[in-house]
């Protein structure tokens, strides 16, 4: 599998209620290669470590359940911390290894994938905050 070594929210101002803020660029692709052959089926998981602020005047603090996958409907979906993750996306494998129909190209538009939740009055003015978010593939749905 391939995906983009890093992704950014841009900046989010602290607020006295709950929001959501979705990664920037609005596109961002990750590249699914099966090798096993036309109609094998295949599902990647997303864990994520805690997001914690890197640097800033409170280095250290974590926005606790904060990360998310948005199914782009309203629904969000928390990612956790644990090994297991959560199922993100679940594909069948179109063509013989080889091949381009082997690939998969999963795009998500703004409103779907990786978000940030942030709680009321999270996160502290001037920090840079971190996650580190692993994708796994399985296979099998």
């Amino acid at each position: 599998a391939e995906v983009p070594a890093a992704m950014d929210f841009g900046s989010v101002t602290i607020a006295p209620l709950s929001q959501y803020k979705s990664r920037l660029p609005a596109g961002w692709t990750r590249r699914i290669y099966d090798g096993r052959g036309t109609g094998t089926q295949w599902s990647v998981r997303a864990s994520a470590t805690p997001l914690t602020a890197v640097s800033g005047p409170a280095v250290g603090d974590v926005i606790p359940a904060s990360l998310m996958i948005a199914d782009g409907l309203g629904g969000y979906t928390p990612i956790p911390t644990g090994a297991s993750g959560v199922k993100v996306y679940e594909g069948t494998t179109a063509g013989a290894p080889g091949t381009a129909a082997a690939y998969t190209s999963i795009t998500w538009p703004t409103n779907v994938g990786p978000t940030i939740f942030i709680g009321p009055g999270r996160g502290v003015v001037g920090n840079r905050y971190q996650s580190v978010i692993t994708w796994t593939l399985y296979d099998a749905p």
